[in-house]
């Protein structure tokens, strides 16, 4: 029976049945839904009644086959006596069964409204379920059944708008309106609202607006993210309510689609190079109108490429298979398209996706975001996402940022670009970045807290001339021969970089069977490779080389493509970013202390220098250690390196906290420290770095002398004598403007501010400016 067949099948396994078992194009007197096809090709509207028997396989169960298909012959009957009748003025045009379910298509002179469809669908089943009722207890005792329960029926409802072009999926649509109205059983509000949002999508009456994505390594604009708005006053003016409602009743994969594309109709307003991301919910890769290259064609026509469009995957718990849908987006990122993950760190899901979708951006969610700069463990999170990002050769976006505060703190942390409000609010048109914002990227860039020997790959760029995409291989070949110590070619857009041509393997191509013939006449895009690695100039070279190697093995010594501002700028190859790397590691070793890796004495007295010219008001924090040489005598110089190094991360650890981008700590040797930072943050600073070096140093002493609180050792004479545990002296000198002509003036004062540190015994902080 065909009512077998529906209990074990899902309401969309019958849609297909019924859509699939009466084409249109096989009209004939046999097919059931003849006369409907024929009121709609013929510029008629049609409206369909669904019902729906309740729980009907337990009822089948209980009572038997044979009795309910007694029921179901009778309920058809009886839908097909009654819906003349109740439905006028309306003409009855079909009335059928299919398994369990009942189909009432229905037409006339004008439609009902939705109210008035709502009334009559459910004026009608209550009649069907009173007369089935009826027949039931009538029927029962004749087959000797005592019937308990009572046929009541889901609901659903839809008015079919007459179609010529297309039948078969006007007839389809309708019918899956009504399963799902059945289903969630809506009342006539929220049909309503499917209805406004039906004519939202079909007239495209959604606002798109634009939030900027800022790099915190020039300031400057990379893309914009999409969002939609609905009508201004309208329920479904929010975001949050629009997509969730629309997804709830089944036209998320339209109204998605209206929304994409309208942004992308947009895109001609952002500069060439900028990226617009959009999101998608990553069920839509099911859609066929995504799939099909629609969204590339829509590019095509306002001269944009693909490399330009990111896809912000939200709903990631909605993935049920990871390697298919990892598969699916291969298809979109060999097309040139990126793909970015949201909410990076708000659930286990956000952490799979990025683990199994290597995603080429990673946006940090906001809930690590807010008030990071008063929660270190925030803080430890990012900066893991941070080194995460690096290793899986991906790109951080901080998003969410609303203060100046969290802006500092992710900027120190080194994530790479950055949106919010506090940058700019999403608007149409595009917005400008904040004054405030802007000033406090400037003020950070170039002023690292440490040793500055990293160098941007602008310093070190090669200059090798590009050619147009247009340009076919077979000129590319003859470029090659004449000049034999060219070993690669950019392949450009514009000014915009799209491909890299490596010599070895255009002519490993070239070379294979029919590989000339296939290739020469053709433009250089078949046989470019397509997702070259393409760094900014103003990223060092460190990084490059990291995501250099991170790369396919067939890719990992090819060139690194160099841009400023997303123009083409110029290549750097592998042996030039290794020999580079080099000497910087050697001129790090030069000028830093080799336990702790802190600037040495030629860095700080030059960041001094440096700070006294500019004429301007700073702090120096000088950090002695205090009985450091009776534990080195006890127990070793291993340990005593051990509390070096410790002391080291304490004050790096407090400076990052605490400080400003634009502070610098600094070993001056042995166990002297350096902090140069301001007046506002020193003594907060002395406070911390006093709180943890105390909690911290016990533990490197052994038990009984940790215990005691000091050290039993000989001095010089032999007598005893009773060292306490390590302490800290912390010497602040506050530098006005106009204080120090040289350095030298400035160590002066510095040594006896030491001095007097060091004069008094346990944890302690003294400054010039104490009495």
């Amino acid at each position: 029976m065909f009512s077998n067949f529906f209990n074990n099948s899902s309401k969309e396994n019958l849609l297909h049945k019924i859509i699939n078992l009466v084409p249109s194009s096989f009209l004939n007197s046999r097919n059931p839904l003849n006369d409907v096809y024929n009121y709609l090709r013929n510029n008629h509207w049609v409206a369909v009644i669904y019902m729906d028997i309740v729980h009907f396989q337990t009822f089948e169960q209980n009572y038997g086959q044979a009795f309910c298909t007694s029921i179901l012959k009778q309920l058809e009957s009886m839908s097909k006596k009654s819906a003349p009748q109740f439905l006028s003025p309306y003409k009855t045009i079909l009335c059928n069964r299919w398994g369990d379910d009942i189909c009432v298509f229905f037409t006339g002179d004008s439609p009902p409204s939705l109210s008035e469809l709502h009334k009559l669908s459910h004026d009608f089943c209550n009649e069907i379920s009173y007369l089935i009722s009826c027949y039931l207890k009538k029927n029962a005792k004749m087959h000797g059944i005592s019937v308990q329960e009572t046929i009541e029926f889901h609901i659903g409802y839809s008015i079919i708008s007459p179609n010529n072009y297309d039948t078969d999926k006007s007839l389809y649509n309708a019918l899956k309106e009504c399963f799902l109205i059945a289903k969630n059983n809506y009342d006539i509000k929220e049909l309503e609202t499917i209805e406004e949002l039906k004519g939202m999508i079909e007239q495209k009456k959604f606002h798109i607006v634009y939030q900027p994505i800022v790099s915190l390594k020039n300031g400057k604009i990379m893309g914009y993210e999409a969002l939609t708005r609905g009508p201004k006053g309208s329920v479904l003016e929010s975001p949050g309510v629009l997509f969730p409602f629309a997804e709830k009743v089944g036209l998320l994969y339209p109204l998605e689609k209206v929304t994409r594309e309208k942004a992308l109709e947009e895109m001609y307003r952002l500069k060439n190079g900028q990226k617009l991301f959009i999101n998608i919910n990553p069920a839509i890769v099911n859609d066929s109108s995504f799939s099909a290259g629609n969204t590339k064609k829509l590019l095509e026509s306002i001269k944009r490429l693909p490399h330009n469009v990111v896809f912000e995957l939200t709903e990631r718990n909605s993935i049920t298979d990871f390697h298919a849908f990892r598969s699916a987006l291969e298809h979109y990122r060999h097309q040139g398209f990126q793909v970015a993950v949201d909410d990076a760190g708000s659930g286990y899901s956000s952490l799979q996706s990025v683990a199994e979708l290597r995603p080429d951006y990673i946006k940090i969610d906001r809930s690590l975001i807010k008030n990071i700069h008063q929660d270190p463990i925030k803080e430890a999170l990012v900066e893991t996402f941070v080194t995460f990002s690096k290793k899986i050769n991906s790109i951080l976006i901080g998003e969410g940022i609303e203060t100046e505060e969290e802006l500092k703190t992710i900027m120190k942390l080194g994530v790479d670009y950055v949106q919010g409000f506090y940058l700019a609010k999403p608007n149409n048109p595009l917005p400008n970045i904040s004054s405030q914002s802007i000033n406090v990227i400037t003020t950070g860039i170039g002023r690292p807290n440490q040793i500055n020997t990293s160098t941007p790959v602008y310093e070190v760029v090669q200059n090798v001339p590009g050619i147009q995409a247009s340009t076919v291989t077979d000129a590319v070949v003859n470029l090659f021969n004449n000049n034999s110590n060219l070993s690669n070619v950019v392949v450009l857009d514009g000014d915009k970089p799209v491909g890299l041509i490596m010599r070895n393997k255009l002519f490993n191509k070239l070379g294979s069977q029919y590989g000339y013939a296939l290739y020469c006449k053709r433009e250089v895009k078949h046989v470019m490779d397509c997702q070259p690695l393409i760094v900014e100039g103003s990223i060092i070279i460190e990084k490059v080389a990291q995501l250099a190697m991170q790369r396919n093995a067939d890719q990992v010594y090819d060139a690194v493509i160099v841009t400023d501002n997303d123009n083409y700028s110029g290549i750097i190859s592998i042996q030039r970013i290794l020999d580079v790397i080099t000497h910087k590691k050697m001129e790090v070793a030069r000028v830093s202390n080799p336990l702790t890796n802190l600037p040495g004495n030629p860095v700080i007295d030059a960041e001094l220098t440096k700070r006294i010219k500019m004429n301007d008001t700073f702090t120096i924090i000088y950090a002695d250690l205090d009985n450091f040489k009776s534990l080195n005598d006890r127990y070793g110089f291993e340990r005593g390196d051990a509390v070096i190094k410790m002391t080291s991360k304490i004050l790096t650890c407090i400076s990052s906290r605490y400080g400003t981008i634009e502070d610098m700590v600094g070993h001056i040797g042995g166990d002297d420290f350096i902090i140069v930072t301001t007046e506002n943050h020193a003594e907060n600073m002395c406070t911390e770095i006093i709180d943890a070096f105390s909690k911290t140093i016990p533990h490197y002493y052994d038990k009984d002398d940790r215990d005691n609180g000091f050290i039993v050792s000989n001095n010089r004479q032999g007598n005893k004598e009773y060292i306490p545990i390590i302490s800290i002296s912390l010497a602040v000198l506050y530098c006005e403007k106009d204080q120090f002509k040289n350095l030298d003036e400035l160590s002066r004062v510095a040594a006896r501010i030491k001095k007097k540190a060091k004069s008094i015994n346990g944890n302690i902080s003294v400054s010039s400016n104490s009495p």
